[in-house]
């Protein structure tokens, strides 16, 4: 993953002096140049990978180069398999300029579908335009089993009218 991996100890003595941030670390900390996919339902962001290599692929990187990103070390570090069969959630850190935000990821061994857009309301229903959806494929059939991140354009809907009162939504899409 090209971050180096450090202790609590040294993570501890380098946050020393830097105030906790709570800006979200998708808005400074990319992989393979794109936003991280989070789950805001459980906390975490995403990264897929393959399950036919023991080497963790792609690249964590900052908007900024003053910004720097470390992993805590962890010994599901030595098992990536394990990791992410178990769905083991691995924290990382990110420091700034006096500052500092924590977050953790989990490794899927499943592509990951990211939908990014607000819904706006309207008479009939709530309606999302000029969103995003992005599909992260670790074995990508289609690209002789490469990685790859495809990316549309979308506008997606809730279905159901009774149902829209409730938390779980369904959603119908269609790409641009």
């Amino acid at each position: 993953m090209s971050v180096e991996i450090k202790t609590e100890n040294e993570l501890a003595r380098m946050k020393e002096g830097r105030i906790s941030s709570d800006e979200p670390i998708r808005n400074f900390v990319l992989y393979a140049e794109h936003e991280l996919p989070y789950d805001g339902n459980y906390g975490f962001y995403y990264i897929s990978q393959s399950l036919n290599s023991e080497e963790l692929k792609g690249k964590l990187e900052t908007t900024d180069k003053k910004l720097k990103v470390y992993f805590y070390e962890d010994s599901y570090w030595e098992d990536k398999a394990l990791a992410i069969k178990e769905g083991h959630p691995f924290r990382f850190i990110v420091f700034g300029d006096g500052w500092y935000s924590e977050d953790e990821v989990v490794f899927s061994g499943l592509p990951i579908v990211s939908i990014t857009g607000d819904l706006v309301e309207s008479s009939e229903k709530g309606v999302s335009n000029n969103s995003k959806l992005i599909v992260w494929d670790p074995e990508d059939d289609e690209a002789s089993g490469l990685y790859t991140i495809k990316e549309s354009f979308c506008t997606y809907y809730e279905r159901g009218a009774s149902s829209r009162q409730f938390e779980k939504k369904k959603f119908r899409y269609s790409s641009v």
